[in-house]
């Protein structure tokens, strides 16, 4: 019995075993406490892999010649920055997340059904499919400009930045600087999906707990087997269940919704970079192929989360009906009064608020499309 509680305590968190992976290497661990190499760790990503990153693209913009140039190292000056600022916030609410994974647990340990661990064991496995496919978009973002760059004969890095030195000059001075430059991007990719990630996979299985303990709510009372006093129980087991179901809720609305606020505010104005560049400089196959994979990872950044918080908040409106589909007339005077109770607690919809200000939805997702479309539409009429 012990050894398949444990086996069951896994369950959900197996689906994040992936983000936790690329979170250590950027120097966010589940550890209470950081010892002083993971304290180095993390300084060396922020004051060298980005610090420095950002500063040579601050320096670059004072040796810009044209409009074309600015609008090729604006972009990632804005990724690279809101990146960071994904990073700091993940690392001051790294706490709240792991007691998220200590709700699942206990979400894990409850008596599931063998369908229901099957189910949550697909999910594990989706989770881990929407891992790959979109790790493998943001990387193929910058192995795209790396692999332009490396057919340049030695003219152009993958990302144009300000160096002290002429990198041109020696073959092994360039290809050094080339691989500096192309893994401390790479690890920005690992921190920008870990960070991106979050919300869509843990609200995966969110919602398929969630649509568990409806599914038990509605076949309370229905068991003419059962007592009422059982039934009353099996009726507050599952509210208790809500309960911890609206926790992990509130710490993903706590840590995901400033950094969707940085999203949805970069996104907008991403895409319209490169709607205009493409615009105002047609471009050459390759650099083709670098916009259309930065504008696809763009707009993944935000979609992901907005369609499952979306879906949460669906599947938080069925709450009252499964009640109703309970046999809760024929329980006791307590039952109904407690059905009652959870009933009025429970009318209100469940949104993801980024910022406090842009609610998580799939309207809200369209609405980064048009705010893209809006700036393109001013851009061209100010050339």
């Amino acid at each position: 019995m012990k050894n398949n509680l444990q086996k069951r305590k896994v369950i959900s968190d197996k689906s994040f075993e992936y983000i936790w992976f690329l979170w250590k290497t950027v120097g966010l661990y589940r550890d209470e406490k950081y010892s002083c190499l993971q304290k180095a760790h993390v300084g060396f990503i922020i004051a060298c892999v980005h610090g420095m990153t950002i500063l040579t693209f601050i320096v670059q913009f004072f040796h810009v010649e044209n409009l074309k140039q600015l609008l090729n190292i604006l972009p990632m000056n804005v990724t690279v920055a809101s990146c960071l600022i994904k990073l700091v916030i993940f690392l001051y609410k790294r706490r709240e997340i792991v007691e998220a994974h200590d709700i699942f647990a206990k979400l894990d340990s409850k008596n599931l059904t063998s369908e229901e661990i099957e189910s949550l064991e697909k999910l594990n496995r989706f989770c881990k499919k929407i891992f790959a496919i979109l790790f493998v978009l943001y990387g193929s973002m910058i192995t795209s400009a790396a692999i332009n760059a490396a057919f340049s004969h030695r003219q152009t890095l993958p990302f144009d930045i300000w160096l002290p030195y002429d990198y041109r000059s020696e073959a092994w001075l360039y290809w050094t600087t080339f691989a500096f430059q192309y893994s401390f991007f790479m690890t920005m990719v690992n921190e920008n999906a870990a960070c991106d990630l979050i919300g869509p996979l843990y609200f995966i299985l969110l919602n398929r707990h969630l649509e568990i303990i409806l599914d038990r709510i509605e076949k309370v009372g229905w068991d003419k087997e059962k007592t009422q006093e059982e039934n009353y129980q099996d009726f507050i087991d599952c509210i208790e269940d809500h309960k911890l179901i609206m926790g992990i809720f509130n710490i993903l609305q706590n840590t995901i919704s400033p950094t969707l606020f940085v999203q949805f505010i970069t996104s907008g104005v991403l895409l319209s970079m490169q709607a205009l560049l493409y615009l105002l400089y047609p471009p050459n196959p390759r650099e083709l192929a670098i916009i259309v994979l930065y504008t696809l990872d763009v707009t993944l950044e935000v979609f992901p989360c907005c369609y499952y918080c979306n879906n949460f908040m669906a599947i938080t409106d069925r709450t009252v009906t499964a009640i109703f589909s309970s046999n809760f007339t024929n329980q006791s005077l307590k039952f109904r009064k407690t059905a009652i109770i959870f009933m009025q607690m429970t009318q209100d919809s469940h949104v993801v608020v980024a910022g406090k200000i842009f609610p998580v939805t799939l309207p809200s997702c369209l609405w980064v499309m048009k705010v893209a479309y809006s700036l393109l539409t001013v851009a061209t009429k100010l050339r």
